[in-house]
């Protein structure tokens, strides 16, 4: 979360931010963590090998921030995020760009002022304006919520769709929209068969198939 930094320490603060979005795949801890969450058969499906890895991340670091002091806004290592189990927004998307970016998959982190009310002016500058934090796969183009454990990659959550967006770097000039699902991207199929007889018990059977919005409220 961001919360109003004081103005002298916003250069501080961004240089964290960068130094924590260049994670190095080659370092040790990075790649023994990846050893941990990730198991990839070179002939999956990219996205597969994704949701596999976002699916461990869920499993294994709790969504939780303690944001004191300068820890409401710079990130901790993807190594220390490990060892404690939990973490934050930042945090979280932090470790998950690590190990993409440990396995030769390109992400950055990108800042967002997530919600339903009134959006950032993308003309005004200012880093307190962000309050939560996605990560973008540019290659795959795929967005990831990684604090919402019932949307795959690529889905994101209602409170970041069509927000503006800052991807952390330094070649970054312009903010940018992101994406928003259509209608017939959030359906609900229902499929009702009853059965009976002279000499049967009627019997009644009724699947649900949902995509998108509805799926992720369905799997709560």
């Amino acid at each position: 979360t961001y919360t109003e930094p004081s103005p002298l320490r916003v250069g501080y603060y961004c240089d964290e931010v960068f130094a924590m979005a260049a994670a190095s795949p080659r370092s040790p801890r990075v790649m023994k963590m990846t050893q941990l969450f990730w198991y990839r058969s070179s002939s999956a499906p990219l996205k597969t090998g994704v949701d596999a890895l976002v699916t461990r991340l869920h499993r294994r670091i709790r969504y939780t921030g303690l944001e004191f002091g300068n820890a409401a806004i710079i990130p901790r290592s993807p190594a220390e995020t490990l060892r404690r189990g939990y973490g934050d927004c930042k945090d979280k998307s932090t470790l998950l760009v690590a190990s993409l970016r440990a396995l030769g998959i390109p992400a950055q982190l990108a800042l967002v002022n997530s919600g339903y009310g009134l959006d950032l002016h993308p003309t005004l500058p200012g880093l307190e304006a962000f309050n939560h934090v996605l990560v973008y796969l540019p290659t795959a183009k795929l967005w990831i919520d990684p604090t919402y454990p019932n949307a795959p990659a690529g889905q994101l959550p209602a409170v970041d769709q069509g927000r503006w967006t800052l991807l952390v770097s330094r070649k970054t000039r312009d903010l940018e929209r992101l994406p928003t699902s259509k209608a017939k991207d959030n359906t609900l199929s229902v499929a009702r068969t009853l059965t009976f007889g002279l000499d049967k018990v009627a019997r009644f059977e009724e699947r649900l198939q949902g995509r998108g919005a509805i799926a992720r409220r369905m799997r709560r």
